[in-house]
């Protein structure tokens, strides 16, 4: 599954930290979706979230790696990989400057809503990736061009560690990432794909019982892993993991096992029913 969601043309990733016990730290896990010719979703865990970590997992990546501003991710764009932003920590970020300085980030929250809305109505048209790219460009380019200059102009007059300074400088730094997505339909605007599919962790994290050293970090990852793919495809997790046990039980060590894979798996099962 991991090589598999390295073949992805585009692969949201996301991170969020876990706690390890022996002795007490920090670990993340790190998320990758594969896309849809790659239906996976694979996590690695890691003590510390230095820039080594995703640079392994993903070395050799060429394709576009949807992200927020994590700098860990610039030794990939030096490596091929092409970092595509993301616009919802940029929204979150004039969100919670509202309060403090309500006009600019109510005049950037109003921008990034028109952004959201050619997405909704392109998704709800069911447009095609090239007829979304020509949308994005004729609409949203507007709008971009726009926001792109409002931001020069009301960066100077801020102070930059104030909320509104940070929102500010974040999309401001962030710019060539963000607008990325206009240039092919098979970009996303955010990377809501990975957000959605490490928030278990978040909610999970104050349930179960935290790992307790480094040697159970790949067996964490490899569960993960398996539980968010085969909810993915809609599969009990409980269910296929003793089928693939019973199954690569019966086969050589140096066998192939890629028709074990969730959705390989998927479509045998719904077939043998079919016969």
């Amino acid at each position: 599954m991991c090589w598999r969601v390295k073949q992805s043309f585009a692969l949201p990733a996301d991170d969020t930290p876990l706690t390890l016990l022996n002795p007490r730290r920090t670990a993340y896990a790190w998320v990758y979706v594969g896309d849809r010719s790659n239906p996976y979703t694979v996590f690695d865990l890691s003590v510390g979230r230095q820039h080594e970590f995703p640079d392994k997992f993903l070395a050799g990546y060429q394709g576009y790696l949807h992200a927020d501003g994590y700098a860990g991710y610039n030794g990939l764009n030096a490596a091929g990989a092409t970092h595509v932003g993301c616009w919802m920590p940029a929204r979150r970020n004039f969100f919670e400057a509202k309060d403090s300085d309500p006009v600019r980030a109510h005049e950037a929250l109003a921008r990034i809503r028109l952004l959201y809305e050619v997405e909704a109505e392109a998704k709800e048209q069911g447009l095609g990736s090239e007829e979304l790219a020509a949308c994005r460009r004729e609409r949203a380019g507007p709008v971009l061009m726009s926001f792109a200059d409002w931001l020069a102009a009301e960066v100077p007059r801020v102070l930059p560690k104030s909320k509104i300074g940070e929102a500010l400088g974040y999309a401001s730094n962030q710019w060539p990432t963000l607008v990325r997505y206009v240039e092919d339909g098979r970009l996303a605007i955010d990377n809501g794909a990975a957000e959605q599919a490490i928030r278990p962790l978040a909610v999970g994290r104050r349930n179960w019982l935290q790992i307790a050293g480094d040697g159970g970090l790949h067996s964490a990852a490899v569960l993960l892993s398996i539980a968010a793919s085969t909810r993915r495809h809609a599969l009990n997790p409980w269910v296929y993991v003793k089928q693939i046990l019973l199954e690569s039980a019966r086969r050589p060590a140096s066998a192939d096992l890629s028709d074990l894979l969730p959705d390989n798996y998927k479509r045998l099962q719904a077939s043998q029913l079919a016969r």
